[in-house]
């Protein structure tokens, strides 16, 4: 729904078939993508996402502490509103993102044990 109502108003997308074959290929480098998420910075504890559009800049900390024998897993995210698009665009995708983000830390942190 969200890649429908964003071509209408003229924001980035990606094609379903696109997606995929990115997941299916997608190295975690800098300078490479996953749809929306590029890759901006690499670190052996971190990996920095995001993307810069006309209404909205986001970025994706995932973040990994090791402190043996505990590790820790931290999903940050930060979005900084370049106009008054960026924060009415935001308002029904903020609900969202409380359901989506812990989704997605469940699949990580399943995938990764």
């Amino acid at each position: 729904m969200r890649n429908k109502l964003a071509r209408l108003v003229g924001l980035k997308v990606a094609s379903e078939n696109a997606r995929a074959s990115l997941r299916q290929n997608f190295k975690v480098e800098k300078g490479t993508g996953l749809g929306l998420f590029k890759v901006i910075d690499k670190r052996a504890d971190e990996v920095l996402l995001g993307d810069d559009d006309k209404h909205l800049n986001f970025r994706i900390s995932f973040h990994l502490t090791d402190t043996n024998p505990t590790k820790t897993f931290t999903l940050s995210t930060t979005v900084y509103y370049n106009n008054t698009f960026g924060r009415v665009y935001f308002i029904p995708v903020k609900p969202f993102h409380k359901i989506i983000v812990p989704a997605m830390m469940r699949a990580i942190v399943k995938k990764i044990s």
